[in-house]
């Protein structure tokens, strides 16, 4: 296991290069301001910026997720940001765009003027809902976004307006309900379907470990819920990822949860309109289960195997931590662990949120 600022451990470095991916994990202490932290195929982790220096005095948070948005083979980066207070043009509903190469591509801005002047944070993630080939952008909005997500269509060089998705839970939307969405092949299909988990709006209205299944054209598919009732009546927060963790046709959901929860992640498939519970995997050190647990995922295939690993990020008291875990055909083994090398920002804050990025396509060794 890697001290502080000691970059990558070597599990990490040689599936990165026979993978040909890169693991990305978001930084936004007061030392290091919108800063993004890359492991790839160097001893050392790379940095990216944010590039907007406003909001990154301000907050600096930044929400990663990736995918394939133009249809070239290899996944472009889509970043979300976090709210902030007292500025209500800042952030504004916007999220940023990086190109494959790690340069800029731009803006995208969601297309609802009143959210971006009361909230304006957003929640990426990227799947193939249409078939084309290319990846879709979809924003989840936070709270006072009504259980919305918009979709969007990287065209010409730009982030276009496709539609708008609803979350199929009135109540929850009418007190203005935010929505963690992701997207993953869960029928082997063509066509990716679209997961919506949710968070805490009040203390009244908690989600209950509620999220919904939608099918392509967004239409209903199921409710799940977490199989872990005292946590729902705690938090109930769920933050989905997808992955073909297991060599089935389909993809599986992972679900990250929010504090509370002891670092334990329920993997779930979705099989003749039933979702159901196939395992629990666990990340995280001891003290950071007992003090928080909450977790954020990203899946993707870094060996060239054909499946995927799955990385896992902290919240706050996390000291920069990720856990690289294998697939279910090896339990979900840690591979390795890696921290970011900022030994301030970790006893700051030290959250992290990550993702597994496709550069190359992948070389099986």
């Amino acid at each position: 296991m890697g001290g502080k600022g000691s970059g990558t451990l070597d599990g990490v470095k040689e599936a990165v290069q026979n993978g040909q991916s890169s693991l990305y994990a978001k930084v936004n202490a007061s030392s290091n301001q919108g800063a993004i932290t890359v492991y790839d195929r160097q001893d050392i982790p790379s940095q990216l910026s944010l590039g907007w220096n406003e909001y990154n005095a301000l907050n600096g948070e930044a929400r990663i997720a990736k995918g394939d948005i133009d249809g070239d083979g290899k996944d472009e980066i889509i970043i979300g940001l976090g709210p902030v207070e007292g500025n209500s043009e800042i952030p504004g509903g916007k999220f940023k765009i990086i190109d494959d190469d790690l340069t800029d591509l731009g803006w995208g801005r969601i297309e609802w003027s009143e959210y971006n002047s009361i909230n304006g944070e957003s929640w990426p993630t990227c799947g193939d809902i249409d078939g084309d080939g290319a990846d879709e952008i979809l924003i989840g909005l936070g709270v006072g976004g009504n259980g919305k997500i918009e979709v969007f269509k990287f065209q010409n060089g730009q982030a276009v307006h496709q539609s708008w998705i609803t979350l199929g839970w009135e109540e929850y939307c009418n007190v203005g309900g935010g929505v963690h969405p992701a997207c993953g092949n869960i029928t082997g299909d063509s066509r990716d379907e679209i997961i919506l988990g949710l968070y805490p709006v009040n203390d009244v209205l908690l989600p209950d470990g509620k999220f919904e299944v939608l099918n392509s054209n967004a239409q209903h598919l199921a409710w799940g819920v977490i199989d872990w009732p005292d946590y729902n009546a705690l938090n109930g927060e769920t933050r989905p990822a997808c992955g073909n963790v297991d060599h089935t046709a389909s993809d599986e959901i992972l679900f990250g949860l929010g504090p509370d929860s002891g670092g334990k992640i329920p993997v779930y498939a979705y099989e003749h309109g039933n979702l159901f519970l196939k395992k629990w995997l666990k990340a995280g050190s001891y003290d950071y289960r007992a003090d928080n647990g909450e977790t954020r995922l990203s899946c993707g295939d870094i060996d060239g195997d054909g499946l995927d690993e799955v990385l896992i990020g902290f919240a706050q008291g996390g000291q920069g931590m990720m856990e690289l875990h294998d697939d279910a055909l090896h339990n979900f083994k840690v591979i390795s662990r890696m921290q970011i090398p900022d030994d301030y920002y970790n006893s700051f804050n030290g959250e992290t949120y990550p993702t597994i990025m496709i550069r190359e396509a992948a070389i099986p060794y």
